[in-house]
């Protein structure tokens, strides 16, 4: 043994490392194979724990979004939720801001509120005088108490604005209950022609974020078979637990102990304190199992 910690074989100083591990927490880096439509680079996730199950996060060239356990086959991010136990209605609402719009008398509204900060009053959107010094200009806080001052409480909005835009919700007839368009789909020029039929609807789009052709777990969720828990559950287990029948019970309860369960997964103080600085998390350092908050905080982290 050398005086550096070196060991010296056949007169060549060696360092003998029996094992590397990536120091627990999680990790996000750039892919390197996977682009999307304009040609940039996806970013992937990775949650490492000191013991346990490694779990995965990447895109496809189609900007859907899939999860890996230990490497395994990769399965839709939506199932995984779905098979934690999140419904399939609530997923686009918990990922993503929502604006709320009216459709009544052949024309699309929106409320004077916050959400519209950003946006360029134009003429057409009121009644607004030409001499008004907001007229043109982006929306501030400063415009919207002018606006409410001037008893506008709501602006008109092209539909040409709401093209390709996506539905956080469904949207379902006042009369009948039915649902007329579901969640999770764009909006497109037949919609408006839907909506015709109706003197009133409501309905909510996710937030816009920039250019964004669409957003990944809509994406995701179009392409998800799965309607329930329970569907979810038998598919993640055919993929990542297959060749043995096991019941609904004895999967969940596989799946809350690969992940969930302090006896067979450990992050150590040490991967709880990064994934909270990294996620903005304020969970007790004594929690060293993962949570379901970890993972929907690193899915938010890695889309937006």
């Amino acid at each position: 043994l050398g005086s550096l910690g070196t060991f010296l074989i056949n007169g060549v100083d060696r360092v003998i490392v029996s094992q590397l591990h990536r120091s627990p927490g999680v990790v996000f880096s750039q892919s390197k194979k996977v682009k999307d439509i304009q040609g940039k680079s996806y970013y992937l996730a990775r949650i490492i724990p000191m013991r346990g199950s490694w779990l995965d996060f990447e895109f496809d060239s189609n900007d859907l979004l899939y999860v890996r356990i230990d490497k395994k086959k990769k399965i839709l991010a939506t199932v995984f939720l779905q098979a934690l136990g999140l419904k399939r209605e609530e997923i686009i609402p918990h990922f993503y801001a929502s604006v709320p719009f009216i459709y009544e008398r052949n024309e699309f509204f929106q409320e004077v509120n916050e959400k519209l900060l950003g946006m360029r009053l134009k003429a057409d959107m009121a009644d607004i005088p030409e001499t008004s010094p907001y007229l043109g200009k982006p929306i501030t806080k400063a415009t919207l108490a002018w606006l409410k001052k001037s008893g506008i409480d709501r602006l008109v909005v092209a539909h040409n604005a709401l093209i390709n835009r996506i539905f956080a919700l469904d949207v379902i007839d006042p009369e009948t209950g039915e649902i007329i368009v579901e969640q999770g789909a764009p909006f497109t020029n037949e919609h408006r022609t839907l909506f015709k039929k109706y003197q009133k609807l409501t309905f909510e789009m996710i937030a816009s974020s920039g250019f964004v052709l669409q957003p990944t777990i809509p994406a995701t969720l179009a392409q998800d078979k799965c309607t329930s828990e329970e569907d979810a559950l038998r598919e993640v287990h055919a993929k990542v637990w297959p060749g043995d029948n096991a019941s609904l019970k004895e999967i969940k309860e596989h799946l809350e102990n690969t992940f969930f369960n302090s006896r067979f997964y450990d992050l150590t103080r040490v991967g709880r304190i990064r994934m909270n600085r990294k996620l903005d998390l304020e969970i007790s350092a004594d929690v060293t199992a993962l949570t379901r908050e970890d993972i929907f905080e690193t899915i938010k982290y890695l889309i937006n």
